[in-house]
């Protein structure tokens, strides 16, 4: 014969006759937590030219959170480009880029990312002005069908640190998106 106990939260917690407790659990990721505290968004990537070894994307995070990236999803004009994602790049912006908005995942929310975020502006002009060492935090090839790609945990990004998806191939057109949020940590 099975009992009830009621718990301080008025939530029943349900026994059996041996005394042992039945639990029930919901696990949901870091990033659905932050989707739902209107702190997840999309960085487009809309008909982006590039010439050669340009920057396609840099994100510059302003939030004193850290911003995880989680995927980056492509596809190109042409077949088997290559791009690098890269990290620890100093950035300044001077010329080249066009600013972005990125859009919240949570709909009815408009704007609040923290940080820069510029897309290419025209084939053959590089977005500057970058100092340092980059270090490749990945190597990937994409398509003419979008093809997404994901890491484990995400690429972090610390205030005031820079991210950026780096064309290493021939001239391309490239659309798709970025995923990312801020860590609530």
């Amino acid at each position: 014969m099975g009992m009830v106990l009621e718990g301080r939260s008025g939530i029943p917690i349900e026994g059996n006759a041996r005394g042992q407790l039945s639990t029930h659990a919901t696990a949901v990721s870091e990033e659905h937590e932050a989707n739902l505290a209107s702190d997840g968004y999309v960085l487009p990537i809309n008909g982006i030219d590039v010439n050669g070894a340009e920057h396609i994307v840099v994100i510059k995070n302003g939030d004193d959170r850290d911003l995880i990236i989680t995927a980056i999803t492509l596809s190109g004009s042409e077949t088997g480009r290559w791009v690098h994602v890269y990290l620890n790049e100093s950035f300044t912006y001077a010329a080249g880029g066009t600013p972005v908005v990125p859009t919240n995942v949570k709909s009815g929310i408009v704007g609040g990312a923290e940080g820069e975020f510029y897309t290419l502006d025209a084939a053959g002009t590089d977005i500057t002005t970058f100092t340092g060492t980059s270090t490749i935090a990945g190597i990937y090839t994409f398509q003419t069908t979008p093809l997404t790609y994901r890491t484990d945990s995400g690429w972090v990004v610390p205030k005031g640190q820079v991210w950026s998806l780096y064309n290493v191939s021939n001239n391309i057109v490239y659309n798709g998106h970025i995923s990312f949020y801020y860590h609530h940590g």
